[in-house]
């Protein structure tokens, strides 16, 4: 690859593809399935089949693989993908247009990552008028007028073939985070239930509720009154699943009461608890009163076990018997009654050591994965512009 500042020429997306449109006659006896499009290109998804008496008078159309294909109510939020043999024998309303080359000139895998770019997204949501949400719909010919930059077809190949590279080393990044967090859940629910043990370790484990093992905190901080700036931790700043801090906003920009913690507190997300959002403070700070601040009892428990604890799925199963309907909340009371075997302290911190060894490993490969991410998007950015071009 090289630096170049040369453009490359731009011409009508209506030059260079073309709607294909195959109709299925649909047959009320027949079994049928239909595709969706997972917004911010996240990819298809094939629903559950349906019979053709239930599609009813919905006009609907067979899948061709290979094509650039929209959620034409959400192009805008960048709702495309690429058919695969995947959906061969699939369909999709006239909600989901499909496009091939015209003249061979453009590739549906350039086009792909061109309109899955900042760039492309921007053009997208020009070809798609109206106001926010449903009536934001992609138009046919507002989009065949968008001018987009055509490479030389070879060029375009080697451009896609580089950004696979990235893809596939992303998904065996992902694929292993996945595997040992599966490893990780699958050790932590034996030895955090006696079912495996150290040989070191014997006797029998007592039992405590969870309110013996941790209470929570009440202390609270007003924005508004108190000037003091400190770290505030909302809901969406903790990952799902592998207890990641994801980013803190200064508490002077809230408005809101937030709950103090210090550092060894275990947070965990309260509303929406099958979301699975925990983490273990390193810091002092306030967070949103919709996650709970445990404060483990250092007569029993190490804090380190109490996170631990918290991640089993019988803690998660306790936290899901929930108050409300539309926003769901654990409720405390329930929570804290629920009995619990504990080690003695040694053991509980050996086991803590274990995990959390498994936590650092995912930790160091969920980094990898975001730097290449962050990097190819970068290079997409420099090789869809022609500022950096492919040797051929």
């Amino acid at each position: 690859m090289q630096e170049n500042s040369n453009s490359w020429p731009k011409m009508r997306v209506g030059d260079l593809l073309e709607r294909v449109v195959r109709p299925l006659q649909v047959e009320g006896g027949n079994t049928y399935q239909e595709i969706g499009i997972r917004s911010h290109c996240k990819g298809i998804f094939h629903k559950t089949p349906v019979t053709g008496q239930q599609i009813g008078e919905k006009r609907v159309f067979w899948i061709e693989p290979g094509c650039l294909i929209f959620n034409i109510i959400f192009a805008w939020e960048h709702a495309i993908a690429l058919t695969t043999e995947n959906e061969r024998g699939l369909i999709a309303s006239h909600r989901f247009p499909m496009y091939r080359s015209t003249n061979g000139i453009l590739l549906p895998e350039f086009a792909y990552l061109y309109f899955s770019s900042p760039r492309g997204k921007y053009d997208l949501a020009l070809a798609s008028p109206g106001g926010a949400g449903r009536n934001k719909t992609l138009g046919q010919e507002e989009f065949k007028r968008l001018r987009i930059p055509v490479p030389p077809l070879r060029e375009q190949h080697e451009i896609v073939e580089i950004l696979k590279t990235w893809d596939r080393e992303i998904s065996q990044t992902e694929k292993l985070i996945a595997a040992k967090r599966r490893l990780k859940q699958g050790l932590m629910q034996q030895l955090l239930t006696g079912k495996r043990r150290f040989p070191e370790f014997t006797g029998k484990w007592p039992r405590y509720s969870f309110g013996e093992i941790a209470s929570l905190g009440k202390k609270r901080h007003d924005p508004k009154k108190n000037g003091n700036r400190r770290r505030c931790v909302e809901l969406e700043h903790i990952a799902q699943v592998d207890g990641r801090l994801l980013d803190t906003v200064h508490s002077d920009a809230q408005q809101s009461s937030k709950s103090v913690f210090s550092a060894g507190d275990v947070l965990f997300g309260k509303l929406r608890p099958n979301l699975r959002k925990f983490i273990h403070c390193s810091f002092d700070g306030v967070c949103s009163t919709e996650i709970w601040v445990l404060k483990v009892n250092p007569e029993i428990c190490c804090s380190d076990y109490l996170f631990c604890l918290v991640q089993t799925d019988r803690f998660i199963a306790a936290a899901c018997t929930t108050t409300g309907s539309k926003m769901p909340r654990a409720d405390w009371d329930w929570v804290s009654e629920q009995m619990f075997r504990l080690p003695p302290k040694p053991e509980q911190e050996k086991i803590s050591r274990s995990l959390g060894m498994m936590d650092r490993e995912i930790e160091r490969l969920s980094q990898l994965a975001d730097q290449l991410k962050y990097q190819k998007r970068g290079l997409v950015q420099k090789l869809l512009t022609g500022k950096v071009r492919v040797r051929v």
